[in-house]
């Protein structure tokens, strides 16, 4: 990944975040509504990936307690996966929240990526067509 990507908290009103919505975050119809009526939340942060000026990454992650983070969306557009920007994007999560656990629920096409990063994960069953899904929790004790 370019030495340029900054991980940059937003707020619903910055010029980033209208750049998630318009390109490649909001897509998914059956996800869109709900991902938006997160974003704008009391006690949900937003993180933007930027490279080069671009978005390439995104995450919301709630603001409810102090001792645990859940991660609400974390979402690294094609061109950047593979490639460390939700490892940065957690990173940062982590670096500003300081739980002592993080939780999230994800698909089976992006568990070996939170077990790489630590996480360890249960089996949910399938939430989309042919796509299970699992609770993943990292501890940061």
């Amino acid at each position: 990944m370019n030495s340029m990507l900054e991980i940059k908290k937003i707020l619903t009103s910055d010029s980033e975040y209208n750049e998630i919505v318009k390109n490649h975050f909001f897509r998914n119809p059956v996800y869109s509504e709900a991902l938006k009526n997160i974003c704008i939340s009391p006690g949900v942060s937003l993180y933007a990936a930027i490279n080069n000026g671009k978005v390439c990454g995104f995450a919301a992650a709630d603001d409810a307690t102090a001792d645990v983070c859940s991660l609400m969306s974390l979402s690294v557009a094609p061109d950047y996966r593979k490639k460390g920007v939700a490892h940065a994007i957690l990173d940062r999560v982590l670096e500003d929240r300081k739980p002592k656990a993080m939780v999230a629920e994800c698909l089976e096409d992006s568990l070996g990526f939170f077990e790489k990063y630590g996480f360890y994960a249960i089996p949910l069953g399938e939430k989309q067509p042919g796509k299970n899904a699992y609770y993943a929790t990292y501890r940061n004790i």
